[in-house]
């Protein structure tokens, strides 16, 4: 009969070979604030992928990924972003909902309205040919900002 142990890290790096799983996977540690927890999971991760391969991708030698990754191990933010860019992964920041006011609810709103128009407003100028620029741009000011409610 097989290790239960072993069929399940056998399991869970076949699933975090998927890099949506990985994901999933760090950012669910990432919720508890842990760092023990966060490096643990980032070193699955890098098994997942392989130590070699990661180490490669990132620019690191094997030893270091190794001393970085262990359970004294104290990485610099750089190393874990060329790590996870390795992988094909990297670190976001987002609103924390739970401790937003509702002036904070409503500059994001405004924010994501803005961003939303200019890139709209970008994407726009990009399909038009040059003689239809300048109907655009006289047009512009009636188009005004799209808004997105949260």
């Amino acid at each position: 009969m097989a290790d239960s142990s072993t069929d399940y890290r056998e399991h869970l790096l076949e699933r975090l070979r998927d890099k949506e799983e990985a994901a999933a996977y760090l950012n669910a540690v990432f919720e508890y604030a842990d760092e023990p927890a966060l490096i643990l999971a980032i070193r699955d991760v890098v098994d997942a992928f392989g130590v070699r391969h990661v180490a490669e991708s990132a620019g690191l030698n094997r030893e270091s990924l190794y001393r970085m990754l262990s359970q004294q191990g104290n990485p610099r933010l750089s190393s874990l972003f060329a790590v996870l860019k390795s992988i094909g992964l990297r670190l976001a920041v987002e609103v924390d909902q739970a401790t937003m006011s509702v002036t904070d609810d409503e500059t994001v709103g405004s924010i994501i309205s803005y961003s939303f128009y200019e890139t709209s407003k970008a994407s726009l100028i990009g399909q038009i040919n040059d003689s239809s620029l300048e109907k655009y741009n006289e047009e512009e000011a009636e188009i005004g900002p799209i808004s997105i409610a949260a």
